[in-house]
């Protein structure tokens, strides 16, 4: 049965659904690899993100990245860094993608009701736009793991090749978030309308974090 004609209350069910499935696959299918486990109790360069990969993903140079994947300059750990941190990019590429693409889409499908059609076909381009960037930033952490692997360490340029399409990732993906949540408070519908409270709480959890990373690359 197509989503189109199911009612905002079983198309509801369906988003949580596909968002229980998507959060299921990046915890137990992706994060674990992006734990990068080798590093130990290693410190990361940046105080305003957590995590390993989400530093990765922004790196401000080559630096980073070296401490990120190469702490203490531990070969064999830096090569399970790598190991680990290609078989997280796979899954994110493989599954964790696919999977936050459809439901942001399909969430775009149930906040839309009652606007015009071009606001759904507006949230369609905006969650393929956010996966395309997401790919590219992936083939791009691949080429530098391969440098790593390859040649000891990053290349100049690597860590730009990273961070522009996440930023453009993430920025994207926070417009798209906030854009749903108002496109839901303002739905005709009170089951859509009470949903609003999801996207824009995500929508503004990255928006502060990535207040907090410009501000210190500015200051960095």
């Amino acid at each position: 049965m197509p989503l189109a004609t199911l009612s905002s209350a079983q198309l509801l069910i369906v988003v949580v659904g596909l968002f229980v499935v998507t959060i299921g696959a990046g915890n137990f299918l992706v994060a674990p690899h992006n734990r990068l486990p080798s590093r130990g109790g290693a410190e990361l360069p940046m105080k305003s993100l957590k995590g390993s990969t989400l530093q990765l993903e922004l790196a401000r140079n080559e630096a980073d990245i070296r401490q990120i994947l190469m702490p203490g300059g531990d070969r064999k750990a830096t090569l399970q860094n790598v190991a680990d941190a290609r078989a997280g990019n796979r899954g994110d590429s493989v599954y964790f993608i696919p999977l936050y693409t459809l439901s942001l889409m399909v969430t775009g499908l149930l906040v839309a009701r009652g606007h015009a059609a071009w606001v759904f076909w507006l949230f369609v381009g905006a969650a393929a736009g956010v996966a395309v960037f997401d790919y590219v930033e992936n083939a791009a952490i691949e080429r530098t793991l391969g440098h790593i692997e390859n040649g000891g360490g990053p290349e100049a340029g690597d860590a730009a090749a990273i961070a522009t399409p996440s930023k453009v990732k993430w920025v994207l993906l926070t417009i798209l978030l906030v854009a749903e949540g108002v496109s839901a408070a303002t739905s005709n519908e009170l089951v859509v309308r009470w949903f609003c409270v999801v996207p824009l709480a995500f929508g503004g959890m990255l928006g502060y974090t990535l207040a907090r990373y410009f501000a210190e690359v500015a200051t960095s």
